[in-house]
């Protein structure tokens, strides 16, 4: 059970990096609805897009690798708990992910205000 709890506590942070990883190779080359960091901040200009999408690759690549280290680390440590115990530590780990995930939003949006004006044009 215990390799199943760990797969599982691991696989947001390493979905996280690799969306990260295949960001900063290959970020979304048009502004569209479906792929890449989308909100009406980003989507305002080519240039905000770009950096929009720069900007939060790095971050999700950060982000996620940490999460994973520690994720795994956590489960290691609970190796030998009940099932109880570790479904526990699941819920715990998996909000801590999502809280993480969300947060990753305000530096982005923050670089963004700072950088572009609000049709989207970069700031003199």
């Amino acid at each position: 059970m215990f390799w199943i709890n760990l797969l599982l506590g691991i696989m947001v942070p390493a979905i996280l990096t690799a969306i990260g990883i295949i960001f900063l190779k290959h970020p979304p080359k048009e502004i569209n609805f479906i792929a890449g960091y989308r909100t009406a901040r980003s989507m305002k200009s080519r240039e905000a897009w770009d950096f929009a999408n720069r900007y939060s690759a790095r971050l999700m690549l950060i982000c996620g690798i940490m999460l994973l280290i520690i994720s795994a680390a956590i489960m290691v440590i609970f190796r030998n708990k009940s099932e109880d115990i570790q479904a526990m530590i699941m819920v715990i780990l998996c909000t801590v992910q999502t809280i993480a995930i969300v947060v990753t939003i305000i530096p982005v949006e923050k670089a963004l205000k700072d950088k572009f004006d609000e049709q989207g044009r970069p700031k003199i």
